[in-house]
């Protein structure tokens, strides 16, 4: 008897028919190192890419961004003031964190739809277009 590699209907994976995927977001107080792209990042946009190739791009939605509450940004945004490397707000020095963490995403050609920016630089404007695509 002959037999094939096929796998039958049972064996076969089922795949969503959408997907929402996110990379962990680190904390907004420090710029992003190999560690967090690496570590974070290319697992979830291998992920995506794997997806979109399997139900269609228009079906997966790949989301990060900087986590920007929490002690570890206040704590490095105290320690900036005392020591008199930074003078603007605690929202000033996350926002220049966020926009840094952008500049490794165009090199490495990483497909994240969203990498939002902390909720006070662009409000409202995130959170209107995003859900109707889910």
């Amino acid at each position: 008897m002959e037999r094939t590699n096929k796998l039958s209907e049972s064996e076969r994976p089922v795949f969503p028919k959408r997907a929402l995927i996110t990379a962990g977001m680190p904390y907004g107080n420090k710029e992003l190192h190999m560690g967090h792209i690496g570590g974070l990042f290319v697992h979830a946009d291998t992920f995506a890419r794997f997806l979109r190739d399997r139900i269609g791009q228009e079906n997966v939605i790949f989301v990060s961004g900087t986590d920007c509450y929490g002690s570890p940004a206040f704590e490095a945004h105290r320690q900036l003031i005392s020591k008199g490397g930074f003078d603007g707000t605690i929202e000033d020095f996350v926002e220049m964190n966020h926009l840094s963490r952008k500049k490794p995403w165009t090199p490495l050609t990483l497909t994240s739809a969203y990498f939002q920016p902390p909720p006070w630089a662009a409000p409202g404007s995130s959170t209107v277009n995003f859900p109707p695509r889910l």
